[in-house]
């Protein structure tokens, strides 16, 4: 049985529902996206803002992101999900996301996941609800 999709594989090192970030402190978040195969198809998108990224130019095997939204975060929370596509011809993504203080030293891995497919059908959805203090 697929973990999602037709065919689908996910490999969790890490994956945390929700995360709050000290943005007094000068915390950030980066999120890392390796992809294998030819074109990647991404969005990184948030309740508040809608679409945040996604691929433009030409494909490259790793996207690099910040996201931090104090305002829209700070009472509620605000759900953000990554959706990734297979049906331009990558077959593995790999994503991280990690809090970092403001001197840049790593805090936390909050996710460290893997999707990989031969189905170029499949879509893999990774959410999480961030919170500012």
């Amino acid at each position: 049985m697929a973990d999602f999709g037709n065919a689908g594989k996910r490999t969790v090192r890490e994956s945390e529902a929700a995360c709050i970030i000290d943005g007094a402190a000068g915390e950030t978040i980066v999120c890392t996206l390796d992809v294998r195969g030819a074109l990647p198809l991404f969005t990184f998108a948030c309740t508040h803002d809608g679409a945040l990224v996604s691929p433009s130019g030409p494909p490259v095997s790793r996207y690099q992101w910040t996201t931090y939204d104090e305002a829209n975060s700070r009472l509620k929370g605000d759900t953000h999900v990554l959706t990734l596509r297979f049906s331009g011809g990558a077959v593995w993504y790999r994503f991280r996301m990690e809090v970092f203080d403001g001197n840049m030293a790593l805090v936390k891995t909050v996710k460290d996941v893997e999707y990989e497919t031969a189905d170029p059908e499949d879509v893999a959805e990774e959410p999480i609800r961030l919170r500012t203090k």
